[in-house]
């Protein structure tokens, strides 16, 4: 079972170098956040792989945003650090463009 869960951690971790560009060290970090956030317990099954999964898919979303204060360019800043990045709460890992563009959309749809 750790083999596999190794095998996984590591698929993850070398998603995040290919999609943010970031080094290995970093995307390993990051992947240990997330790991730590999803799987309290340590064990990478049923509920803890469902919550890992979940959060690994948001996290590869954020990670897609290009431009000023995108979460990629946070993390190469050292605005934030790669583990501490999965406890964020979705807005928090949001730009300044994404977070205006969300009020307007929010807005348009009181309307």
């Amino acid at each position: 079972q750790w083999k596999k869960d190794r095998e996984t951690r590591l698929k993850v971790a070398n998603s995040f170098v290919s999609k943010a560009k970031l080094d290995m060290k970093d995307a390993r970090r990051l992947e240990e956040g997330l790991f730590n956030a999803a799987c309290p317990l340590g064990f990478l099954d049923g509920d803890g792989f469902k919550a890992y999964h979940q959060h690994f898919m948001r996290i590869s979303t954020h990670l897609r945003a290009q431009g000023p204060g995108s979460l990629v360019e946070r993390l190469r800043n050292g605005e934030l650090t790669p583990g501490e990045v999965a406890f964020c709460e979705d807005e928090s890992l949001l730009s300044e463009a994404q977070i205006e563009k969300l009020e307007r959309d929010r807005q348009a749809g009181l309307q």
